[in-house]
């Protein structure tokens, strides 16, 4: 009975062993590629979420990093969230700015305390309006 080594085995072309490394590679690769792509499509200004807070109107404001890696904002009333904008709040338009999340937010804010409820987005007149300078 002849005995065969196992790890002689685990390296053969062909062998189990080197398709799993083969996979494992590709995974690796493709991994690498997608966090390479996904951190090149965040050119937002760095944020800190506690010295970029702002007080207005008796709410603060805080701006947050959004789905799409551009910004979105929290709006909170006595250290209690009231929104998590974590999507991007304008239509057809990306913000990328500390000071563009802060006018929009503001916004959000002025149009809370008139109606009781944020909108769900910002319309393109008051977009027009807020004079931003980062969107995409």
């Amino acid at each position: 009975m002849k005995k065969t080594h196992s790890a002689c085995a685990l390296g053969a072309p062909g062998s189990a062993y080197t398709a799993v490394c083969k996979h494992l590679f590709l995974i690796v690769f493709v991994t690498g590629i997608c966090t390479s792509t996904y951190a090149q499509r965040t050119p937002h200004e760095k944020i800190n979420m506690v010295k970029d807070k702002v007080e207005y109107q008796g709410y603060s404001i805080r701006p947050i990093v959004a789905m799409d890696g551009s910004l979105g904002y929290d709006i909170l009333k006595n250290n209690k969230i009231l929104l998590h904008q974590y999507r991007p709040p304008v239509m057809n338009a990306r913000l990328y700015k500390k000071d563009d999340a802060y006018k929009v937010a503001e916004w959000a804010v002025q149009q809370y305390i008139k109606t009781k409820r944020f909108p769900p987005f910002i319309p393109a007149a008051a977009v027009k309006n807020l004079h931003l300078s980062s969107t995409h």
